[in-house]
């Protein structure tokens, strides 16, 4: 069911994303990340602040230790911060490389990021070579899917540099998987992750649209459509997304979301957009690559396959949803 999730959040992204290809300006692409984030921690908010109001009894369970409810704060404010991180990393990014080569490395990124954070973490402990391999595939079949959509764009320092803050921003999608996971474990819902967790990325946004000097009507779609596609884009899809990291296994949620720039390709080419055959080749490749890598084994995965813990199994006993 996580799997499932996940797989749903990334087309409704690639859906989305396909569509507005070539229609959104750098600075509508700004706005359209602030309207969304933004009416995500309102929409969520309301709904937490709606539960909270319910009668303790109406709420089945013991109260969360105090020593949770610090873990749980303390894991918000990561969570927030890092959100903000990536976010801000990837989109300053996009002056110096192409959008569809920095998402591709972003996401191809991401299962070797899991990896190298699991041994920082783990005090030097590898995980297992099957992980090691898996990332590395992926990393470098989505690579070379980035730099095939970009039709191989020069790489001057000022490029190298928008590379970096693309390998910051694969890094910050591969913490937020661990996070989310931890949030899980410790019993805290979806609508209360995502109701604190987009407060600094929708701010970053809005700064940087307004030091940009944008104009909603220099977005490249209708003004007034915005707020639809910040819902279909970003609202939906990420709080999909979030039901899904909290119950996945992390390298299993960052290896399916390596799909998300050949599914992008894909909504482009049904939204109009040209074909080629390279592309869709690496495409077909990445997404097999990925099934097969985020499938569970028979045995089940082995103790050295896990991800870096964030919260102990006993202390998540203790909370409630």
């Amino acid at each position: 069911m996580p799997a499932v999730l996940i797989s749903l959040s990334v087309l409704m992204q690639a859906g989305c994303f396909g569509y507005l290809s070539g229609r959104l300006t750098p600075s509508g692409s700004l706005l359209l990340s602030c309207t969304g984030f933004l009416l995500s921690a309102l929409l969520f908010t309301a709904l937490y602040l709606v539960r909270r109001g319910r009668p303790r009894s109406a709420v089945p369970g013991p109260a969360p230790a105090p020593a949770v409810r610090r873990r749980v704060r303390r894991l918000m404010w990561l969570m927030n911060l890092v959100t903000a991180l990536t976010f801000v990393s990837f989109y300053v990014s996009l002056a110096w490389v192409p959008a569809t080569l920095a998402s591709g490395v972003e996401t191809a990124l991401g299962p070797l990021a899991l990896a190298v954070i699991s041994v920082v973490l783990r005090g030097g402990e590898c995980p297992a070579p099957r992980a090691w391999g898996t990332a590395a595939a992926l990393a470098v079949v989505g690579g070379a899917l980035a730099w095939s959509l970009t039709g191989g764009a020069g790489m001057g320092w000022s490029a190298l540099a928008g590379l970096g803050l693309v390998m910051v921003a694969g890094a910050g999608a591969s913490g937020l998987a661990l996070i989310s996971k931890a949030l899980g474990e410790l019993g805290v819902d979806p609508v209360t992750v995502t109701a604190h967790r987009f407060h600094l990325t929708y701010l970053g946004a809005g700064a940087l649209f307004v030091l940009q000097g944008g104009s909603p009507h220099e977005s490249g779609v209708p003004p007034m459509v915005i707020p639809l596609l910040g819902v279909a884009a970003i609202t939906v899809p990420l709080f999909v997304l979030q039901v899904g990291l909290q119950r996945a296994h992390p390298m299993a949620a960052m290896t399916i979301l390596t799909t998300l720039p050949g599914m992008t390709y894909l909504s482009e080419a049904l939204w109009g957009g040209g074909v080629n055959i390279v592309s869709l080749a690496l495409t077909g490749l990445l997404v097999v690559l990925a099934v097969v890598s985020a499938a569970p084994r028979r045995n089940g995965d082995r103790a050295e396959d896990q991800p870096p813990e964030l919260s102990s199994t006993s202390v998540g006993n203790e909370a409630r949803s």
